[in-house]
């Protein structure tokens, strides 16, 4: 499986997934799972977490935006409805 941006992220940050974990409060073999899954499956909460960390927005991390953060613009994540994508 390919690597997702949380993965990127943490490499262009240059720190280790042990620390990363630390500051999320979940364990390296979490952040090594996240990592691991194309599209992360993780609560919202530490999804926005993740993104108030590396200054991104949720959608971003989700692959759901090409534009890492708008300007302001705290955690959001975009939720479609029935059959919209």
């Amino acid at each position: 499986m390919g690597k997702n941006r949380i993965y990127s992220l943490r490499r262009q940050k240059k720190i280790p997934q042990a620390l990363l974990g630390d500051l999320l409060g979940v364990s390296q073999q979490t952040v090594s799972k996240i990592e691991s899954q194309p599209i992360p499956d993780i609560s919202s909460e530490l999804l926005c977490r993740i993104a108030d960390y590396f200054g991104v927005t949720a959608d971003y991390l989700m692959e759901r935006s090409e534009q890492p953060r708008k300007p302001g613009e705290d955690c959001v994540i975009t939720v479609s409805v029935g059959g919209d994508k």
